[in-house]
């Protein structure tokens, strides 16, 4: 794995994590995204499980130009830390999510959250993530653009991820039902 490791620390990516079907947006995503690919030179977009490519999407890439500046990972719980860690920010496009736990997971990994502004993402992002509208190609590429060009930006959502995600803990989950138990009691 030391070749593999060394390539992804290689250049600058945006992470984006699970499947990729219909509600979870990644082809508008991708879409959008493309300008900031062609524009910065070095800047990759790796994708995390999910499974391959659909030949929709190899054709995408292609109608984009933009077919070496996407990768997908197979990942293990190892993989998946580092390029969390190594990232500069998660993108989460979805048009619904139930929970979002990736959120959390690239909380407590340091990385930037880059998050669509609806469903539940707002809840569990808080004021430590940065939002855009999903459905505004614009929105989001100006996000992105905000959170890799802004390292100030990024240390202060590195610092308020960290905090955010404490919040989310099972030892504050298990307080907060004794509390709602006690009450009805």
């Amino acid at each position: 794995h030391s070749n593999f490791e060394y390539h992804l620390f290689e250049k600058p990516f945006l992470l984006y994590v699970g499947n990729r079907y219909g509600y979870k947006n990644f082809q508008f995503f991708i879409k959008s995204v493309a300008e900031i690919l062609k524009n910065e030179e070095d800047m990759r977009v790796y994708c995390a499980g999910g499974g391959q490519f659909t030949q929709a999407e190899l054709k995408i890439f292609n109608n984009l130009g933009i077919n070496s500046k996407v990768s997908l990972i197979e990942i293990n719980d190892i993989i998946l830390k580092k390029l969390y860690e190594n990232a500069q920010a998660f993108i989460f496009p979805s048009l619904y999510e139930g929970f979002g736990l990736p959120i959390l997971e690239a909380f407590s990994c340091g990385c930037p959250a880059i998050l669509s502004d609806c469903s539940s993402l707002t809840e569990v992002g808080g004021d430590a993530a940065y939002y855009f509208n999903p459905t505004d190609p614009d929105s989001m590429r100006s996000a992105i653009h905000n959170v890799i060009n802004d390292e100030k930006l990024r240390c202060q959502m590195i610092s308020r991820g960290k905090k955010r995600v404490q919040e989310f803990s099972w030892k504050n989950t298990a307080i907060a039902t004794k509390r709602v138990y006690e009450n009805l009691i």
